[in-house]
């Protein structure tokens, strides 16, 4: 499922009960990091794995987003080809710990 903006987002994220989210550091209405403690405030389920993706890949901006507790940080672009690899391995990497 793809949403688009952090709204609707936070909307969907209960009907829907995902087990993993790709969020983008900027998105409209509200940014990543704020759709992700909206996420903690207002989810009734588990939450979901959370991953976000930015085009700011800055080893600063990097070590503030991996401190909001998320699997990880993607930086763009993005091989589309080996995405569904990286999110694998997250996946994986999460399940273990």
């Amino acid at each position: 499922m793809a949403c688009d903006s952090g709204r609707s987002a936070i909307e969907q994220l209960d009907a829907f009960g995902p087990q993993m989210v790709i969020l983008d550091v900027m998105m409209p209405e509200l940014d990543g990091p704020g759709t992700l403690e909206v996420m903690r405030k207002v989810s009734a389920s588990e939450m979901p794995v959370v991953v976000f993706c930015t085009a700011k890949a800055y080893p600063s901006e990097r070590a503030r987003l991996e401190q909001l507790d998320v699997a990880a940080v993607l930086s763009k672009p993005f091989d589309p080809i080996a995405l569904p690899g990286v999110v694998e391995g997250i996946w994986a990497r999460r399940s273990l710990a």
